[in-house]
C-alpha cells in the first residue's frame, strides 16, 4: 500500500497491528509495524520522525534488543539513505553500509539491486570515482532489469543518466532517460533530486507534486521557496571553491526567500560566532553596535538540534553539520515588516534541512580537494625531488643568495615573475617555490604559447555547458582549478597583447565568469610567471602591457644562466649520469680530467636542458668503462676554442675612441682577419665595406 502511494490504508493497517501487539514482546511484528510506521513518515516528509522511530526513542516498547527483522521492500533501503544524507545521527540498529553489503551478497536481485545503488550514491556523496560510480549502476539495472519492478527500474535508469551526462555521454544519458520517464509513467526532470524521485514514484497519482523533506503535514506546492532552492542548488552542482560555495548558498537563500541581506555564521575554536560568509553585509556592519543584539541573539541558538527562530532581528535558520558543529544562517530585512511571515515552520524546518546538506556537501568536496592536493605533493616529492635527485644541483652553491630570497617569498601569496634564458630551469624554481609554501592546492603549470588564441578563454576560465557549438559539459579553467595552489604560467611574453586585457581583473581581484556562465567565481590561487624575454623592453616596444608586468612583477627572480655558475656544472653532471645510468640499467662511470674540463669550459648555450641531453646522450651511446662525453655538440664550439663573445667587456673605463679600437679588434679575431662572407666583419658589424676600412684605418688595425 505504502509503494503504491495508498497512505491512508496502510496507516489503518499499520495503527491496528501497531495496537494488536503486546508492548511486553519483542517479536518481529513489532519490529516490522514500527519500520513500516517510519515509512510511512518518510513516504510523508517527514524525516525526523522517522529517525525517532527507527531508534526505539518512540517505539513503544519496542527495544533496541528487539529481534532482527530481515529486509524485504527497497523502500528501507531509500529511507535509511535520506536519513544518511539529512545529516541524522546514524542507528546503531540499523547499519547502512553493512546491510547493503549484505544485501549485495544475497540472492535477491530486486534488493541486491537496490543495494548497489544505494552504494553508488553514497559514492557520490563522498566526491568518489564516477567510473566507479557507472559501474554499480549499471550493476544495479542489470539486477533489477529482470524483476518486473517498474519503479527500481525507474530509479536505477535515472540515476546511470545523471552519471552519463555529468560524464559527457550525453547519447546514452537521454536512451536512459527515456527508460527511466517509460518505467515511472512521467516525464522526469533533470533537476529532480534522488529523494524526490523517490516520493514522486510513490505518490504519482497525487499529481507529480515534489513533498518537501521536512517535520509536519507540509506538501511543497509547485512553486514553493524549497522547490526554488532545489532548483537553485542543482543549476551549481560543481561548484569547487568552498568560499565561493558558502557565498553562493547564502546568495539563493537571501534572494528564494525575498530578504534584503544574510550571512552564515559558525562558532570558532572559543565558542565565537566567526562569519564565514556574507550577502550585502560587509566586515564593518557586522563589527558595528547595531549588529550587536542581533549577534547576540543568534548566540542563543545553541543546542543541537535547534528549531528555526524568527524575531524582530530577523530569520535565523540552524544548521547542523555534524562534526563541524552547528552553523546558522541568518537573513533579515530592515526595510519590510514581517518578511518571513508567509514561511511555515514545517517549511523552514525542511529549508534547515535542505542547506545543511548543501554545506555538509561543500565542506566534503573540501576534504577530498585536500586529500587529493596533499597526496599530489606528496607525489611530486617524491618522484621529483627523491627519485629525479638530478634536479638537486640547481639550487646549488651558484644559487645561494636566490634561494635566500626564495625562503622569504615562498611563505607570501605575492606574484612571482621568474626570468632566465632558455632552459635554466624556470618551471622547476617555480614548483620549489610552491613546495616550500604552506598552499594546499595543486600546482598547474600552463603554456601560453601552446593554446590557440580563439580558445584560451575556454581553457584560462573555463565555459559552461552549452557555452558554444562542443561545449557538451562543463569544463573548469586553469584559475579555478589552481583554487588554493599555485598557477604557474610559463613564458607569459608570448602572451598576445588581445589576451594580456582579459588577465589583468582576474590577476588583481581572482574573480572571474565562465564563458557561458552569469555568476562569478572566486579563486584563492598564487601567481608565479616566467619568461626568457626582457618584459621592460616589451613595454616600451608596444608588445606587452606595462599595468600588466607590474601586476606579475611584483617579486622578479632572476636565473642565472649555466656558464655564470660553472660551479654546478660538475654536480649537476654526477646527478644526471646517477640518474640515466639507473633508467638504462647501466653502470655508473667515472670521469676523467680531460672531460671535467671540456664540460667546464663549454659555455653551454642550452644550459641545464642541454647539459641533461649531452649527458643522456653519452649515457646510452657509451660502451666503455669511463664515460665518453662529446667535446660540443655539432657545430658548436667550446669556449677554449673561440674567444668568448663576451671578451671585449673591460675592467678601466676607456675613452669611445679606445672602445671602438678594442671592439674591432674584437671582432677582426673572431673574423680571423676576413672582411667578406658569411662570418666577415661585414656582416659581424652590419657595416659598409667603405665604412668599415675608414675605421681600421683610423685605428691602425692592418688587414692580412
Amino acid at each position: 500500500m505504502l509503494r503504491v502511494g495508498d497512505m491512508d490504508a496502510a496507516l489503518l493497517n499499520l495503527d491496528c497491528l501497531f495496537m494488536a501487539f503486546d508492548a511486553r514482546q519483542y517479536n518481529k511484528t513489532a519490529v516490522s509495524t514500527v519500520r513500516g510506521i517510519a515509512l510511512y513518515h518518510y513516504l510523508n516528509g517527514r524525516l525526523r520522525s522517522a529517525h525517532a522511530l527507527l531508534t526505539g526513542q518512540a517505539a513503544r516498547g519496542v527495544s533496541p534488543n528487539a529481534p532482527h527483522v530481515p529486509f524485504e521492500d527497497p523502500l528501507n533501503l531509500d529511507m535509511l539513505y535520506a536519513l544518511e544524507q539529512a545529516g541524522f545521527p546514524p542507528i546503531s540498529r540499523y547499519p547502512l553500509a553493512l546491510i547493503v553489503k549484505k544485501l549485495k551478497e544475497g540472492t535477491n536481485r530486486q534488493l541486491r539491486g537496490a543495494a548497489l545503488r544505494i552504494e553508488a550514491l553514497r559514492l557520490r556523496d563522498r566526491g568518489g570515482d564516477p567510473k566507479r560510480e557507472q559501474t554499480l549502476l549499471r550493476e544495479s539495472l542489470d539486477c533489477i532489469s529482470g524483476t518486473g519492478d517498474r519503479r527500481e527500474e525507474a530509479l536505477s535508469a535515472n540515476e546511470l543518466a545523471n552519471v552519463l551526462e555529468r560524464t559527457g555521454d550525453a547519447a546514452s544519458a537521454a536512451a536512459l532517460r527515456d527508460q527511466a520517464e517509460a518505467c515511472a509513467g512521467f516525464r522526469v526532470d533533470r533537476s529532480v533530486s534522488y529523494q524526490q524521485m523517490v516520493l514522486l514514484l510513490t505518490r504519482h497519482s497525487q499529481g507529480n507534486r515534489l513533498p518537501a523533506l521536512g517535520d509536519g503535514h507540509y506538501d511543497c506546492p509547485q512553486d514553493s521557496c524549497v522547490e526554488r532552492c532545489h532548483r537553485a542548488f542543482n543549476a551549481f552542482s560543481n561548484e569547487t571553491c568552498l568560499t565561493s560555495a558558502l557565498h553562493r548558498l547564502v546568495a539563493i537563500a537571501q534572494k528564494e526567500l525575498k530578504s534584503e541581506r544574510g550571512a552564515l555564521f559558525r562558532r570558532d575554536e572559543d565558542n565565537r560566532l566567526a562569519c564565514v560568509a556574507a550577502v550585502n553585509l560587509t566586515d564593518m556592519e557586522l563589527k558595528s553596535e547595531q549588529m550587536r543584539p542581533c549577534l547576540e541573539w543568534l548566540d542563543g541558538f545553541s543546542d543541537r538540534p535547534a528549531a528555526p527562530g524568527r524575531g524582530e532581528q530577523g530569520l535565523c535558520l540552524p544548521l547542523d553539520i555534524g562534526e563541524s558543529g552547528l552553523w546558522l544562517l541568518y537573513l533579515d530585512s530592515t526595510f519590510t515588516d514581517g518578511p518571513f511571515a508567509h514561511l511555515h515552520q514545517p517549511e523552514l524546518h525542511t529549508l534547515s534541512y535542505l542547506f545543511a546538506s548543501e554545506v555538509r556537501s561543500a565542506l566534503r568536496l573540501k576534504k577530498v580537494r585536500d586529500e587529493e592536493s596533499r597526496h599530489q605533493k606528496e607525489r611530486f616529492q617524491s618522484v621529483v625531488l627523491q627519485e629525479d635527485r638530478n634536479i638537486a644541483p640547481l639550487f646549488g652553491t651558484g644559487l645561494g643568495e636566490l634561494l635566500e630570497q626564495v625562503r622569504h617569498v615562498s611563505v607570501t601569496d605575492a606574484p612571482v615573475l621568474i626570468l632566465g634564458e632558455t632552459g635554466v630551469g624556470k618551471e622547476v624554481m617555480a614548483r620549489q617555490i610552491h613546495l616550500m609554501s604552506r598552499r594546499s592546492g595543486p600546482f598547474i603549470a600552463v603554456h601560453p604559447a601552446s593554446t590557440p588564441e580563439h580558445l584560451f578563454e575556454s581553457e584560462f576560465f573555463g565555459h559552461e555547458r552549452g557555452a558554444f557549438t562542443g561545449a557538451i559539459k562543463q569544463k573548469l579553467g586553469f584559475f579555478e582549478m589552481a583554487d588554493e595552489g599555485t598557477l604557474f604560467i610559463d613564458e607569459v611574453g608570448d602572451i598576445p597583447p588581445a589576451i594580456q586585457t582579459k588577465l589583468l581583473r582576474v590577476l588583481q581581484e581572482q574573480r572571474f565568469i565562465r564563458v557561458g556562465g552569469t555568476r562569478e567565481i572566486y579563486s584563492s590561487f598564487r601567481l608565479i610567471t616566467a619568461t626568457n624575454k626582457n618584459l621592460w623592453q616589451e613595454v616600451q616596444e608596444g608588445r606587452f602591457r606595462e599595468d600588466l608586468l607590474y601586476r606579475i612583477s611584483v617579486v622578479p627572480l632572476m636565473l642565472p644562466p649555466l656558464r655564470e655558475r660553472r660551479q654546478d656544472i660538475i654536480p649537476l653532471v654526477q646527478n644526471f649520469m646517477e640518474h640515466f645510468c639507473r633508467r638504462y640499467n647501466q653502470l655508473p662511470f667515472a670521469l676523467n680530467q680531460e672531460e671535467t674540463a671540456v664540460l667546464r669550459s663549454y659555455d653551454w648555450p642550452g644550459n641545464i636542458r642541454e647539459l641533461k641531453n649531452v649527458i643522456e646522450r653519452a649515457v646510452i651511446l657509451n660502451r666503455l668503462p669511463a664515460l665518453n662525453v662529446p667535446h660540443s655538440p655539432p657545430h658548436r664550439k667550446t669556449s677554449e676554442e673561440t674567444p668568448n663573445r663576451r671578451g671585449f667587456v673591460v675592467d678601466d673605463i676607456p675613452t669611445l675612441d679606445e672602445l671602438e679600437r678594442r671592439y674591432l679588434e674584437y671582432i677582426f679575431n673572431i673574423a680571423s682577419g676576413c672582411v667578406y662572407g658569411e662570418k666577415g666583419m661585414t656582416e659581424l658589424l652590419n657595416l659598409k665595406r667603405s665604412t668599415l676600412y675608414t675605421k681600421l684605418k683610423k685605428h691602425g688595425i692592418m688587414l692580412r
